[in-house]
């Protein structure tokens, strides 16, 4: 009965001045939301990559469904451009293979043949540095590792190892190199394969500046790493049997100088997100906003990844709404606050898009953005639901907000979905952070994420349209609409 009750003074109290039949009794166009997963997931649109066309396929023709629905663009413009916010996105890759290389103590390393490098690292001169052996926060204060590389050896989980290299970035330290727990050299094997695939390996790896890196990552055998520290391998593992007895060793304390040169080059790469207004009434100046990505993992040499799950589902409820919301708009019922729909491009590429809108561009004030909404892999389910086809994941940080009371309301209601809010107290696997709402939570934006879960399809070839739940996707959409219309009309938020 609470429940009900909060539905009550949240929903219907204000907005009285609306026809309430007309948003009580709305309904949801599934024939619609298929055909949008139909063509996001089909070879035009390609797999939705980062420099491919099926990515402008898709972005065209969710502007062209804002146009249609009847949404304001950005730009006051009568063309599908308006819809748009362009931006660049910035790859770089070894320029020449032959020219990237460590020299130590009059000898060089090859990249690949003796080291392997993190794609980030992205100096195009002769740098000198210097290196210490070994890793211990206990002895080694910020002074000595300032301006340095510190080796380390790869030989911890990586969750632990990840903690340290953190913990050296923090130092001040210059980069970092992990030693192979055995002189496990690359082959020839490894070598050719990593100049063939090197470009397309950096190509999940964009940015959005030119900015050099000021933190390396190399990784090297340890006959490679006996060359830096100048000293034969048998030596060598031997320093490393005592320094894992945590025993001093003739390498405690020294610094060893060495120069690295890794040429790289840059490409530029043009995106775009697409943004639709419905104005709202007398709460105009404050704005709701609607998010879903609508890129996705493009293809391989010899098969695209459709996405329908990841992120088309997300995609279709988004312009399902924005056509709901175009209807009322049509016939004279407003929210009373502006509602911003976004479909962000470079999700994929650690929230680039919404990353771009909300700290590199003033396209939209972010100061007047009051709460965010975001859609993503919302079409199938989690595993761990396999039983229960209408789960939903609900997860958020709505800075005392009402937010996060008012899906379990309405659900109530409309939807009846079985909604699970287990990952906002316990996020282990850190979900909340892997969508877009994560950009807006790290400008103080109260934002709510509606979520299915993962399933052994995600980031495959099979994540494809004959998967997705439609019955449950109508259910999510109802939630959707109703939760953005009560955000949108509540007094106060």
């Amino acid at each position: 009965m609470r429940k009900i009750q909060l539905f009550l003074v949240y929903i219907f109290i204000p907005f009285f001045i609306y026809p309430q039949n007309e948003i009580e009794n709305v309904t949801i166009n599934t024939e619609l939301i298929k055909k949008h997963i139909h063509y996001l997931t089909s070879e035009q649109c390609d797999g939705r990559g980062i420099e491919t066309p099926g990515l402008d396929s898709a972005a065209n023709y969710i502007s062209a469904s804002f146009k249609l629905y009847g949404l304001e663009n950005i730009k006051r413009k009568d063309n599908k451009d308006a819809f748009y916010q362009h931006f660049n996105l910035y790859k770089f890759y070894h320029a020449d293979n032959n020219n990237a290389v460590i020299c130590a103590n009059n000898q060089i390393l090859k990249l690949y043949y003796d080291f392997d490098p993190g794609f980030e690292d992205q100096t195009t001169k002769t740098e000198k540095a210097e290196v210490i052996f070994g890793y211990d926060k206990d002895i080694l204060d910020n002074s000595m590792l300032r301006g340095k590389f510190i080796a380390i050896l790869d030989d911890i989980n990586k969750a632990k190892q990840d903690s340290i290299i953190e913990e050296i970035r923090n130092s001040g330290a210059k980069g970092i190199i992990t030693i192979a727990d055995n002189d496990k050299k690359f082959n020839p094997e490894y070598v050719d394969l990593k100049k063939e695939v090197n470009y397309d390996f950096s190509s999940m790896l964009y940015y959005l500046d030119r900015t050099q890196t000021t933190f390396f990552k190399f990784n090297m055998p340890r006959s490679s790493a006996a060359k830096l520290f100048n000293t034969n391998l048998n030596s060598f593992n031997k320093i490393i049997n005592l320094y894992k007895q945590r025993k001093k060793n003739k390498l405690s304390g020294e610094s060893f100088s060495f120069t690295f040169n890794l040429p790289k080059k840059t490409d530029t790469i043009h995106v775009k997100n697409i943004i639709g207004i419905i104005p709202g009434s007398d709460l105009n100046n404050e704005f709701i906003v609607i998010s879903a990505h609508y890129d996705h993992l493009g293809k391989s040499k010899y098969v695209y990844f459709p996405g329908a799950d990841d992120n088309a589902s997300g995609v279709s409820v988004l312009l399902e709404n924005a056509r709901i919301f175009g209807d009322l708009y049509k016939k004279g019922i407003y929210p009373r606050r502006t509602i911003v729909f976004i479909a962000f491009t470079a999700e994929e590429q650690n929230l680039l898009g919404s990353e771009f809108l909300l700290e590199k561009d003033s396209i939209i004030d972010k100061n007047k953005i009051v709460a965010n909404i975001n859609i993503d892999m919302v079409g199938r389910g989690s595993e761990r639901h396999s039983k229960s086809p209408n789960q939903l994941y609900i997860l958020g940080d709505d800075f005392d907000t009402k937010l996060l009371e008012l899906p379990d309301s309405i659900n109530n209601i409309h939807s009846y979905l079985y909604l699970d809010y287990r990952y906002i107290k316990d996020d282990q696997k850190k979900y909340f952070e892997k969508s877009d709402q994560f950009s807006f939570i790290k400008n103080n934006i109260p934002s709510i994420f509606f979520f299915g879960g993962t399933h052994k399809d995600l980031h495959t070839p099979k994540d494809t349209f004959d998967k997705i739940n439609f019955s449950r996707l109508e259910k999510v959409t109802l939630l959707t609409f109703h939760t953005l219309w009560a955000t949108a009309n509540i007094d106060k938020l």
